[in-house]
């Protein structure tokens, strides 16, 4: 045995029993047995206090004091760490081997869809019925802060939340799927991208098939900046529609009160209450400004 050991070994099962092999002796075993000595040494420690063993250790032979690890601290989620996250997805989304990796990292099964049809949205289904020429798919996800993660609504009013149609019709019964979506759009951003890329590719295929015009809103019942977060989502898909309506300000004007410039293809509309005091241009600046605080 090693000398060091043994003294480690005395020092705390010493105090019943002064040596290892008077230990072995007491218990009728025979040291020349590896297992039975395992198994000594094993009831031997049974009678350590560890607490105090590694104070020992500590004080004696120099052991590093193990300091209590802080709790980790959550991770912050932005529209910013959205657009890092996503970033060069758009180069990689055709490849076959990101696909498959994109869906192993999301742990969604091949056919199971970001994006939702127009029959599965309330929303959707309305505008298949009034504009039979088009289709369209959306990407429905929590509003505000509902999630716990991000704030998907940062202009959000009382008012606009009390007339989201988050609730509306399925959409009690859809919340929790609403939810994983969100989190894995906001969380595995890169992935998320890649099978959005390819669900509007598909969905542009599908269309051209039918006769129809491909399209996509990206927010049915949020507000996230794609034209920022994701800018390839509305270049690499020249041949959709994309449309949406805001009430952040600054995706559609200036601070000079100019329209912002926008994909050719993302038709974005500003939304408020309907009072001739909000819809004002004078309003609008002023939110705007404060928006950039």
């Amino acid at each position: 045995m090693n000398p060091f050991h043994k003294k480690l070994i005395e020092t705390y099962v010493g105090k019943k029993f002064k040596s290892m092999s008077e230990y072995i002796t007491e218990r009728h075993e025979t040291s020349n047995n590896p297992i039975l000595i395992e198994a000594v040494f094993a009831e031997a420690f049974e009678e350590v206090d560890f607490e105090n063993y590694i104070g020992f250790l500590e004080e004696n032979v120099s052991l590093p004091v193990l300091a209590t690890p802080e709790p980790a601290k959550a991770k912050r989620y932005s529209f910013k760490t959205m657009q890092d996250d996503m970033r060069g997805a758009g180069t990689v989304w055709q490849d076959k081997k990101a696909q498959k990796a994109a869906r192993q990292d999301l742990g969604i099964r091949p056919g199971t869809k970001l994006f939702t049809a127009q029959g599965g949205n309330p929303k959707l289904a309305k505008e298949e019925s009034t504009i039979p020429d088009r289709g369209t798919i959306g990407l429905t996800l929590l509003p505000e802060k509902q999630s716990g993660l991000i704030n998907t609504c940062p202009c959000a009013t009382g008012e606009c939340a009390k007339a989201c149609l988050n609730m509306t019709g399925r959409g009690s019964m859809s919340q929790e799927a609403r939810k994983r979506k969100l989190e894995r759009v906001v969380t595995k951003g890169h992935s998320s991208a890649v099978i959005l890329h390819n669900e509007l590719d598909a969905h542009e295929k599908a269309m051209t098939k039918r006769g129809k015009k491909a399209v996509a809103r990206l927010n049915v019942v949020s507000d996230i900046p794609w034209e920022t977060v994701h800018p390839e989502i509305f270049s690499q898909h020249k041949n959709t529609q994309f449309y949406d309506y805001t009430k952040i300000a600054s995706r559609v004007m200036n601070s000079d009160g100019s329209a912002k410039k926008l994909p050719e293809n993302y038709h974005l509309t500003r939304s408020e209450e309907h009072t001739s005091e909000l819809q004002s241009r004078q309003y609008l600046v002023c939110r705007l400004l404060l928006e950039k605080k």
